[in-house]
C-alpha cells in the first residue's frame, strides 16, 4: 500500500508550543539572550555600507549588509532592531520546518525538536542565516544542483566555513559539476563585490580575527584548563572578557592546548581533502576502486548517502576543532541531522543515524543548560561546579559525536567507488 502522508497539523502545533515555551525562557533570561544583537546594532550605527573597515570585523562583509538592512528598517531604537532581528530569525526557523515538511515530516519533527533543545538563542544570533542555507543546499543536491552549490557558497559569504561543504558535493559527474558551478559563479560574484567595495583587509579580517583570539571557555580545548580552575586552590586560570567579546581562560597549559587546537584544525581539512577524495573521485587511484558509470541508481544512492554524512562530520568537526565554541554553533547542525534522519533508511544506516542523532540532541539540551541558564556561574570569580560539569559531559559528548560522524562518514565514503558493495564485516575492516 503507499504510504500515507501524516497531517501537517501536529508539526503546526509542535512548533507553535515548542517555541511559546522557548518565549517563555526569553522573558526571563532577556538579557542575556539579547546583548549580542544590541552589540550588532550598537556596531552598525552610522557605518557606511562601502566603509566596514573596523566595524563588526569578525564577520564576513555580507553579513554585515543584511545587519545594517535590519537597522534601517527598525530606525534608531535598540529595542525595535532586537524585536526586528529576532522576528526575522523567527520567520526564518518557521520557513525551514515548512521547507523540511514538504521533503520529510521525519526532518521536520527533528528540526524542531533539535532546535528547542537549544533555546531561544536561535532567535537572536545570526548563525540561523547559515544553518538554513546550508539546509537548503543539502534539500537542493539531486533536484536543483547549481541552485544547492550557491546556496553553499552564500552560506560561506555569512560564515566562512559552509566554504568545506563543497569539496565532497562537487565532483565530475554533471551534477556534482553543476553543484561546484553553482558555488563558484556565486561565490566569484560576491567576493568580487566585497573586495570591490572593502578592499583586501577587511575581506580577510573574519580570517585574522579568528586566528588572534584566545582560548573560549567553552571550547572542547578548553575542558581541562576549566576542570583546573574548578578545582585549584589558588588563582593560576582565570577567566576574563577578551577583546574579542568572549570570555577566555588563561593559566598554564592554555597556551599548548591552543596549538592543539591548531593541529587538529589541520587535521579537519586533511579529513575533508580524503572524503572529497573518496566521494567526489570515488577514490581514484586508490585499491578496488573505479569511477561509477554514468547510470547507477545504486552508486548515486551510496554517493547520496556519503554526502550527508561527510557534510555532518565536517561541521561536527569545525565546532570541535576550534578554539572556540560559541552556543550559537549548535545550530549549523539542525539541518545535517534532519536530513540524515530522514534519509538514512538503509539498513545498514538506520542504527548509526539513530545514534549520532541521540548524541546531538543531547548536546544540545547540555549546551542550553550551559547557556544562558547557568552561565553567571561558570563565569563567576568562584566557578560553579554544576554548569562545569556540564560542560565537560557536553564537550565529551560533542568529541563523541565528531568521532562516531567521521567514522561513518568514511565508511560510507569508501563504499563510494568499490567495484562491488562489501559485506559489513569487510566495510569494518576497510576503515
Amino acid at each position: 500500500m503507499p504510504r500515507v502522508r501524516p497531517n501537517g497539523w501536529w508539526a503546526v502545533v509542535a512548533w507553535i508550543v515548542s517555541r511559546s515555551l522557548m518565549a517563555c525562557l526569553f522573558i526571563n533570561l532577556g538579557s542575556y539572550l539579547r546583548s549580542d544583537v544590541v552589540y550588532y546594532f550598537t556596531s552598525v550605527q552610522g557605518a557606511s555600507p562601502m566603509h566596514l573597515a573596523g566595524v563588526l570585523s569578525e564577520y564576513p562583509v555580507p553579513i554585515v549588509w543584511l545587519i545594517q538592512l535590519l537597522a534601517a528598517i527598525s530606525g534608531p531604537s535598540a529595542d525595535v532592531f532586537v524585536f526586528v532581528f529576532a522576528a526575522t530569525m523567527g520567520g526564518l526557523d518557521a520557513a525551514c520546518c515548512r521547507w523540511l515538511w514538504r521533503h520529510s515530516p521525519r526532518a521536520c519533527s527533528l528540526w524542531i525538536a533539535f532546535t528547542f533543545l537549544i533555546g531561544p538563542l536561535i532567535w537572536f544570533r545570526i548563525d540561523l542565516v547559515p544553518a538554513a542555507l546550508v539546509l537548503a543546499a543539502l534539500t537542493m543536491t539531486t533536484r536543483r544542483p547549481a541552485w544547492s552549490g550557491a546556496a553553499v557558497a552564500l552560506g560561506a559569504a555569512t560564515k566562512l566555513w559552509p566554504a568545506l561543504l563543497i569539496v565532497p558535493l562537487a565532483g565530475t559527474r554533471r551534477s556534482a559539476r553543476r553543484r561546484a558551478g553553482g558555488f563558484l559563479l556565486v561565490g566569484a560574484l560576491i567576493g568580487t563585490a566585497v573586495v570591490v567595495s572593502q578592499g583586501l583587509a577587511r575581506s580577510a579580517s573574519p580570517l585574522t580575527w579568528q586566528a588572534t583570539r584566545g582560548l573560549q571557555i567553552e571550547s572542547v580545548w578548553a575542558t581541562l584548563p576549566m576542570v583546573q580552575r574548578l578545582v585549584s586552590p589558588d588563582d593560576s586560570w582565570s577567566v576574563a572578557v577578551s577583546s574579542f567579546h568572549a570570555y577566555e581562560i588563561s593559566g598554564p597549559g592554555v597556551a599548548g592546548w591552543l596549538q592543539v587546537s591548531s593541529a587538529a584544525t589541520a587535521a579537519l581539512l586533511a579529513l575533508t581533502a580524503l572524503l572529497g577524495w573518496l566521494i567526489a573521485l570515488d577514490g581514484m587511484g586508490l585499491p578496488g576502486h573505479r569511477r561509477a558509470l554514468p547510470a547507477d541508481p545504486d552508486r548515486d544512492a551510496q554517493r547520496h548517502e556519503a554526502m550527508l554524512w561527510a557534510l555532518l562530520a565536517i561541521i561536527v568537526g569545525v565546532i570541535v576543532a576550534n578554539k572556540a565554541f560559541s552556543p550559537q554553533y549548535m545550530m549549523w547542525l539542525a539541518g545535517p541531522l534532519a536530513m540524515l534522519w530522514a534519509e538514512g533508511t538503509r539498513a545498514c544506516s538506520r542504527r548509526p543515524a539513530r545514534r549520532v542523532t541521540i548524541m546531538a540532541l543531547a548536546a544540545a539540551g547540555l549546551t542550553q543548560l550551559v547557556f544562558p541558564l547557568n552561565y553567571t556561574a561558570l563565569v563567576g570569580d568562584h566557578p560553579g561546579g554544576f554548569v562545569t560539569t556540564v560542560l565537560v559531559a557536553r564537550n565529551l559528548v560533542m568529541v563523541g559525536l565528531a568521532l562516531h560522524c567521521t567514522r561513518h562518514a568514511l565508511r560510507a565514503a569508501w563504499r563510494v567507488g568499490l567495484r562491488s558493495d562489501p559485506t559489513p564485516d569487510s566495510g569494518r575492516e576497510l576503515v
